[in-house]
């Protein structure tokens, strides 16, 4: 790889950005999280990825493996109280994509009302459907002629 980009979980950063934004285009990371780990790494606003050295990125790789043990917050992690172990994670790259997938099937399998709007290809959190967010061949409002 060039050496103007950084890869880590399967992602390739541009060195010349600034660490929280450069960090951010991982999956799974947003800028709350990525402005947690630069303050638990003392590490300046400006701060560059390039200037990041190799005992540095492996504490990162570390802290974005196991969050817990950097004693992050709950509210901080992306998977709370995961379905299967009950345990608060934090999922990354192409596992997060298996994980939402995973979570579609199950709410579908039961039979929920969130599952049967995934199933049906209609909106799940309440917005209103009746005129909003029409996707397929019909385009406008058919008018009765006069």
């Amino acid at each position: 790889m060039n050496k103007n980009y950084l890869r880590l979980f399967d992602t390739n950063i541009d060195t010349s950005e600034n660490f929280t934004y450069g960090l951010k285009r991982i999956k799974g990371l947003g800028i709350r999280f990525t402005d947690f780990l630069r303050k638990t790494l003392n590490i300046n606003h400006n701060f560059s990825i390039k200037d990041l050295d190799s005992r540095r990125i492996e504490k990162i790789s570390d802290m974005l493996i196991d969050p817990a043990k950097y004693k992050t917050p709950k509210w901080l992690l992306n998977k709370r109280k995961d379905i299967r172990t009950g345990e608060n994670i934090h999922i990354l790259s192409s596992v997060l994509d298996a994980s939402l997938r995973e979570d579609i099937e199950r709410l579908i399998k039961s039979k929920s009302n969130r599952g049967l709007r995934h199933f049906r290809k209609l909106k799940t959190r309440g917005q209103h459907t009746k005129s909003k967010g029409r996707k397929g061949k019909t385009i406008g409002v058919i008018r009765k002629k006069k």
